[in-house]
C-alpha cells in the first residue's frame, strides 16, 4: 500500500456534526480528566469498547476532537473545546479538512462532481470501493454542515445553534449486503467475527487488526 493511498484511506466514518456532538457528550462526561478508551466509550453511549465504540473514538481522533496517543489513554482537546465556546465557522472547516481524502477532494473541487465520479477518482487512487463511498457519503455530509458551496468548499457564517441542530431525514439506504461471519478456535471457547456490510475488503481487515490490538492491551491491563 503506497503512502498515499494509507494517508488517504485514513478518514472518518461519521461526519463532523455528529462527532462534534459526541465530542460534547465527552466533555460533559469526563470535563479534562485522561480516561480509559472503555470510560471513553460508554461516556458517548457504547456499553462496551467493541468495534463501533473504537471506530468512533478512531472518527474522533481524525477529526482532532479527542488527544489519544497511540493505545493511551482519551481526552477532550483544545480544539473540542474552543468549537463548542464559539462555533466558529473558520474552525469547524478546518476540522472538517483534517482528514487526507477530504482536503483532497476540497483542493481539486471535487465537491462540484456527481457522487460518481468523485467515487471513481478515489478507486483510481487506490481506495476500495466500499471506503470510497463511504469517504464521498462523509464529504457531502460535512459541506452540507458547513454551508459550503461547491467548489471551494469555504463556508458563509454559520448559526450558533448549528451543532445543536437535529440531523436531517436520511435518504433511504440502498438494501445492505448479508453478513458475513467466520468462527475460529480459541484457548477456552470460540470467538465470532461478524461483518455486517458483506465480505471483508483489505481496509477492513486493517481496520479490525488495530481494534484487535487495543483489546489484547486492555485484556492485559485487566489481568496485571
Amino acid at each position: 500500500m503506497t503512502a498515499q493511498k494509507t494517508e488517504l484511506s485514513q478518514f472518518p466514518r461519521r461526519d463532523l456534526p455528529s462527532c462534534v456532538k459526541l465530542g460534547k457528550m465527552l466533555m460533559e462526561s469526563i470535563g479534562n480528566s485522561r480516561v480509559e478508551p472503555t470510560v471513553a466509550a460508554t461516556a458517548v453511549g457504547y456499553g462496551t469498547l467493541n468495534g463501533s465504540a473504537m471506530t468512533t473514538l478512531g472518527a474522533l481522533k481524525q477529526y482532532g476532537l479527542i488527544e489519544r496517543p497511540r493505545g493511551k489513554s482519551v481526552s477532550v482537546s483544545a480544539i473540542l473545546v474552543e468549537v463548542l465556546k464559539t462555533n466558529d465557522p473558520a474552525t469547524l472547516a478546518e476540522l472538517a479538512y483534517r482528514p487526507a481524502v477530504f482536503r483532497h477532494l476540497r483542493d481539486g473541487n471535487y465537491a462540484s462532481g456527481t457522487d460518481e465520479v468523485v467515487t471513481r477518482h478515489l478507486k483510481e487512487l487506490g481506495l476500495t470501493a466500499r471506503a470510497a463511498r463511504d469517504a464521498v457519503t462523509v464529504f457531502r455530509a460535512n459541506l452540507e454542515f458547513l454551508g459550503a458551496s461547491p467548489p471551494n468548499g469555504h463556508p458563509p457564517g454559520m448559526p450558533l445553534s448549528a451543532v445543536n441542530q437535529p440531523p436531517k431525514p436520511k435518504a433511504s439506504a440502498s438494501p445492505q449486503k448479508p453478513a458475513v461471519s467466520y468462527t475460529f478456535p480459541l484457548a477456552n471457547g470460540d470467538a465470532t467475527v461478524t461483518f455486517s456490510g458483506g465480505p471483508p475488503e483489505a481496509e477492513d481487515m486493517a481496520i479490525l487488526r488495530e481494534h484487535l490490538t487495543v483489546i489484547a492491551k486492555t485484556v492485559a491491563k485487566r489481568q496485571k
